[in-house]
C-alpha cells in the first residue's frame, strides 16, 4: 500500500512542478498520471528510461506543443533572474519563445525591456542565431519609430535581448479591446510605420513579419515597429 501511495508523487523532483501544474489546472487527471507513472516503472525495471511527460504524450493525454508552453510558462514563472547591469522589475509579457521584463538599467538609471530566451531553448542553435540577429539588425537602426536596441547577451545559461521600452499597447492589443481607429489615426499609424520600414530598407534591411501585434503605439501616438527576429538582409535575398 504504501508503494501505491508514494506513486501519487511525481518520482524525479524536475518533473515534479510540471505534474503539479498539470493536475492543479486540470489538464490530467491522478488516474491518468498514475498509468502513466506505472508505465514508467515497469520501463525502468527492463532499463529503459522515459519520462512522465513523454508518457503523457505517448498515451495520448497530451501534445508535444502543450508541454513546451508550459514549460516555459513554468520557467518564465521562476524568481526574476539577475542581468549584470539590469534590475528585473516586474514581469510583462510571455511566449513559447521568450519572456519579457520590465527593468531598470542600473548604469544610466532608466527603464528598459529585457527579452529572455527559456534555457531549454538554448540547445537549438538555429533558434538562439535568430535572437541574436534580431539584436543585430535592431542595433544598425536609428529611428524615432523603432524599437531601439540597447545590448544583447547571455548570462548564467540565459541569453537576453535589451531594448527601449515601450510604454503602450500593439495595435492588435488595441484591436482585440474593441478599439476602432478613425481614418486619420489608421493613415497616421501606416505613415509612421511606413517611414520606419523606409530607414530599414535605406540600412538593407527588409522587415518581413509586419502585422498589428508588432506594431506599437507609444504615448503621444508615436508608433514603434518592433520584432526585428525576422529582418533579412537583402544582400541576403
Amino acid at each position: 500500500m504504501s508503494e501505491n501511495n508514494n506513486n501519487k508523487i511525481a518520482p524525479k523532483d524536475s518533473q515534479n512542478g510540471l505534474l503539479r501544474y498539470l493536475l492543479g489546472h486540470g489538464l490530467i487527471d491522478q488516474v491518468e498520471l498514475d498509468e502513466c507513472i506505472q508505465a514508467q516503472q515497469a520501463l525502468t525495471d527492463q532499463n529503459e528510461q522515459t519520462s512522465i511527460s513523454g508518457l503523457l504524450v505517448a498515451h495520448g493525454y497530451l501534445t508535444p506543443k502543450q508541454i513546451e508552453r508550459i514549460k516555459s510558462r513554468l520557467e518564465a514563472d521562476k524568481p526574476l533572474r539577475q542581468i549584470p547591469g539590469f534590475q528585473m522589475l516586474e514581469k510583462i509579457g510571455s511566449g513559447a519563445m521568450a519572456t519579457v521584463y520590465r527593468a531598470k538599467q542600473i548604469s544610466l538609471d532608466r527603464v528598459v525591456a529585457v527579452k529572455i530566451m527559456p534555457k531549454h531553448l538554448s540547445r537549438d542553435q538555429e533558434f538562439v542565431e535568430r535572437f541574436y540577429k534580431e539584436g543585430r539588425a535592431a542595433a544598425q537602426l536609428n529611428h524615432n519609430n523603432i524599437v531601439q536596441a540597447i545590448d544583447v547577451g547571455e548570462a548564467g545559461g540565459y541569453h537576453y535581448f535589451v531594448m527601449e521600452y515601450v510604454e503602450g499597447e500593439s495595435i492588435h492589443e488595441q484591436m482585440a479591446r474593441g478599439k476602432k481607429f478613425t481614418e486619420k489615426e489608421a493613415l497616421n499609424i501606416i505613415i509612421q510605420a511606413a517611414r520606419a520600414l523606409a530607414h530599414a530598407h535605406e540600412r538593407g534591411f527588409i522587415h518581413r513579419d509586419v502585422k498589428p501585434k508588432n506594431v506599437m503605439l507609444a504615448s503621444g501616438g508615436v508608433v514603434k515597429l518592433a520584432d526585428l527576429g525576422l529582418a533579412r538582409e537583402m544582400a541576403d535575398l
